[in-house]
């Protein structure tokens, strides 16, 4: 078996998607894709959904903050393309409501953006909210966690199964009462 396929000439271009949050598709473009057997973006492996010889279309895998480095390859050889991927961070407009009891169990909704399905957790002053789900890449839904009277923080974050990701904080967000 011989190899001598240079994936940095092959590769055209990265699409002008080639941004977002896990679980959300990105293209590259060039010549001899269908070759590839590997891409990752950070490391982190991406599942194709589309391949042929000019593009393929891959889903963003959990874990990035800002650029990443994009490799693809074969079993023969890889190419690293430096800051060719970002990873969006996620952003906080509001949190509604935006108090509850300290006992907790507040259904809160928390607006925002680049909410990702599957890979975003929320915390208030650090204690995890439960039943986190994100309706849409604007909007989410949690449980508030209990906590001792006063203003918290609340943060957002885009990450799964440990891996860090992107996240944002709205301080002072959310206020606890005890009446």
């Amino acid at each position: 078996f011989h190899c001598t396929v240079e994936f940095d000439s092959l590769v055209t271009g990265v699409g002008s998607d080639a941004q977002g949050i896990p679980g959300e598709s990105f293209t590259v473009n060039g010549d001899y894709l269908n070759l590839l057997s590997i891409i990752t973006l950070d490391g982190q492996n991406v599942t194709f959904s589309s391949v042929d010889r000019h593009s393929f279309t891959g889903t963003v895998p959990p874990g990035g903050t800002g650029t990443a480095t994009l490799s693809i390859g074969s079993q023969c050889t890889a190419t690293d393309f430096l800051n060719a991927f970002t990873y969006v961070p996620p952003t906080i407009s509001s949190i509604s409501p935006s108090y509850g009891h300290i006992d907790g169990g507040t259904s809160v909704t928390i607006t925002g953006t680049n909410f990702a399905d599957g890979y975003t957790n929320v915390y208030l002053d650090g204690t995890p909210a439960t039943g986190v789900t994100v309706t849409s890449t604007t909007s989410l839904t949690a449980t508030t966690p209990s906590h001792a009277a006063g203003l918290v923080d609340l943060v957002v974050d885009v990450k799964s199964n440990g891996v860090t990701g992107d996240s944002v904080t709205d301080a002072n967000a959310y206020t606890y009462y005890d009446t």
